[in-house]
Formats: C-alpha cells, structure tokens, sequence
C-alpha cells in the first residue's frame, strides 16, 4: 500500500508541476509578430504601418517601397514617409483607411494603392534602412526597414 500512495503521490506533483509551469509560460500565439518579410510599427495609436520593405537592385539604384499605412483613427490625416535621406513623400489617409504601398491596384473599396519609388536606395540588399514616419499629430517615429533584391517571388513584381 505505502508503494501505491507513493506512486499516487509522485503522479499528482507532476500534473500539478506541469499546470504550474503551463499557466507561467506565455501564450506565442497572443504575440504579436510581423506578416511578412517587413517590419510593422504603430506611431502613438494613430497610424499603423505594416509590412515595411524597400526593394531594390543594388546600393544606389531605384527603389520601391512597400508595405501599408492605416490610420486607426476617425479623422483625416497626413502620413510624411522618407525612406533613408530620400525626398520625404506624403500619404492622405481618410479616416479608418488603409493605403497600400504597391505599384498594382487593390480592388478594396475602403483602401488605395500608391507606387511610392525612391530614387536612390542609400543601403544594399540584405542590410536595413532607416524609415521616417510622421503626422501632424502625433510626430515621428524610426523604422529600420529590410532592404531586398527581389529575388523572392512576389517581390521580384516589384522592382522598379
């Protein structure tokens, strides 16, 4: 008997073990975590930008940004993107609107596509980029962006 308690016993401090280390251990898929090969931020509750890459052929050479901007707000807004020490571009976003940074069309009634192309990509393929994203009303943020080749389908529909 005193062997059946023991093994009783043994059993029930490893469920109760394995309960306690499962409700220590945080949930992976409440985080959260980038679509794509780009980078997502939020700049303070107002707009959120996902999926941030820059392609290009070379150091130096045209590039295309890509990605989307989404005002998580109600009222209209301004969005100033400049990618490393390119001209900064400017992006209106409605209220509740998503544009996306793509030379094709959408087709999403609540969205629009804009080609926005840098004239010369300060960094090469396979280093990062600095990333300037602000708004009247709430400033600005870096973003350190990928820079890629195009090589990867369906990025390689992309270059300019």
């Amino acid at each position: 008997m005193p062997s059946r308690l023991r093994r009783l016993a043994t059993v029930g401090a490893a469920l109760a073990l394995a309960a306690g280390l499962s409700a220590c251990s945080p949930n992976e898929t409440l985080l959260p975590v980038d679509p794509s090969d780009g980078v997502t931020e939020i700049l303070a509750d107002q707009i959120r930008a996902t999926n941030l890459l820059v392609l290009t052929t070379a150091e130096g050479s045209p590039g295309t940004l890509i990605g989307s901007l989404t005002n998580l707000t109600t009222e209209a807004t301004q969005v100033q993107v400049q990618v490393g020490s390119a001209a900064p571009v400017v992006v209106d976003l409605e209220g509740d609107q998503t544009v996306y940074l793509t030379p094709k069309p959408t087709g999403y009634s609540t969205s629009y596509s804009f080609d926005f192309k840098v004239g010369s990509v300060a960094a090469p393929p396979g280093a990062v980029i600095d990333l300037s994203i602000a708004t009247p009303q709430s400033g600005s943020m870096q973003v350190q962006a990928p820079v890629l080749d195009g090589t990867l389908e369906p990025y390689d529909q992309f270059l300019p």
